[in-house]
């Protein structure tokens, strides 16, 4: 819309520009709904909806390296078990046999 038409509704009236400025009440409503749902369907990914996770955006090193510090922090936080570094009793080796000299 430009001057010209804006001019032209308030000469035709006030019950004109009354019902203009409603219809366009309404139609920034709409967009603002409109608006609304598309932001919300924007922050959706795997974990909020059932997409795939392969439909998630990547993510950034920073926030990968965070995420595995938050995941580690919660292992050092619940304690219980830890295991020892090495090989874990109970676990059968996969070594090579020893062969005899000739």
């Amino acid at each position: 819309m430009d001057r010209a038409e804006a001019e032209a509704v308030y000469d035709a009236g006030r019950e004109v520009c009354v019902e203009f400025i409603l219809e366009l009440a309404a139609r920034v409503e709409e967009h603002e709904e409109r608006l609304r749902r598309l932001e919300e369907q924007a922050r959706q990914d795997s974990r909020t909806s059932s997409k795939p996770p392969s439909s998630d955006p990547p993510k950034t090193r920073a926030q990968r390296r965070a995420e595995a510090r938050a995941k580690a922090k919660e292992l050092m936080r619940r304690g219980g078990e830890q295991r020892k570094v090495g090989g874990q009793s109970g676990h059968q080796g996969a070594g090579r046999d020893m062969k005899p000299d000739d």
